[in-house]
C-alpha cells in the first residue's frame, strides 16, 4: 500500500509466527481477532494502562496505535496450508520518531518496559487463545476480544477497496466480521 514503516533499534518488537490450523479459509479472521486480543490483553495486564482494539487488528492507547497485526494466509479452497500473523508493537519508542496518531507503551507509561516481558506476555496470551480458537470456542475468544474493543457503539468508517460504508459499529460476529447499524436502519456486514 505504499507505506514506510521505521523499525528503530532496541525499540520495538516485531515478529511473526507461523501456525498450521485446521480450518476452512473463510474462518481465518478468528487468528486475527485472538491475535489483537492477545496483544491488547498483554500489554493491560504489564503495565496497567487501557489498551484497546481497533477492529480487526489494531491495537490503541488513548487512540493513538501501538500495535499493528497483519494475517497472510497459504490457503487451498478447502483448508489452509499455514497461516503467518505478523505483529509490530511500539515499545520504547520516541514519539517524535512515530507517525502522527502513533504512541509507544513507553510514552504512554511514562518510562521504559521491558521488550522481553511484552513479548512473552503476548506469545503466553497467544498459546492460550489458539488453543480455545482450536477446540471450537470461538465465542470465548470473540466475547473478550469485545471487552477490548472500543469501537463498539461508535460511528465508524469502514474501507474496502474502493468503496466506504458508514454507520455505528454494534457487533462482531462469530466469524469476526463487523456489524454496522446502517443509517437506513439496516445492519450490513
Amino acid at each position: 500500500m505504499g507505506r514506510i514503516w521505521l523499525s528503530p533499534k532496541s525499540k520495538g518488537a516485531y515478529l511473526s509466527v507461523i501456525l498450521r490450523p485446521d480450518i476452512l479459509p473463510k474462518e481465518v479472521a478468528g487468528i486475527t481477532l485472538l491475535s489483537a486480543l492477545s496483544v491488547a490483553r498483554a500489554v493491560s495486564e504489564m503495565t496497567n494502562l487501557a489498551a484497546f482494539i481497533k477492529w480487526p487488528n489494531d491495537v490503541l492507547i488513548n487512540n493513538q496505535k501501538i500495535c499493528g497485526i497483519l494475517t497472510e494466509m497459504n490457503a487451498e479452497t478447502d483448508k489452509i496450508n499455514f497461516v503467518i500473523i505478523g505483529i509490530g508493537i511500539n515499545i520504547n519508542t520516541k514519539k517524535e520518531i512515530l507517525p502522527k496518531g502513533a504512541t509507544s507503551v513507553a510514552e504512554e507509561l511514562g518510562m521504559e518496559v521491558s521488550r522481553i516481558e511484552i513479548v512473552r506476555g503476548i506469545f503466553k496470551n497467544l498459546d492460550k487463545y489458539y488453543r480455545l480458537f482450536n477446540s471450537g470456542n470461538i465465542e470465548g475468544i470473540i466475547r473478550e476480544y469485545k471487552e477490548f474493543a472500543n469501537f463498539l457503539g461508535t460511528r465508524v468508517q469502514v474501507t474496502h477497496h474502493d468503496s466506504k460504508m458508514e454507520g455505528y459499529a454494534i457487533d462482531v460476529d462469530r466469524d469476526g466480521a463487523l456489524i454496522l447499524r446502517m443509517d437506513s436502519g439496516l445492519n450490513e456486514r
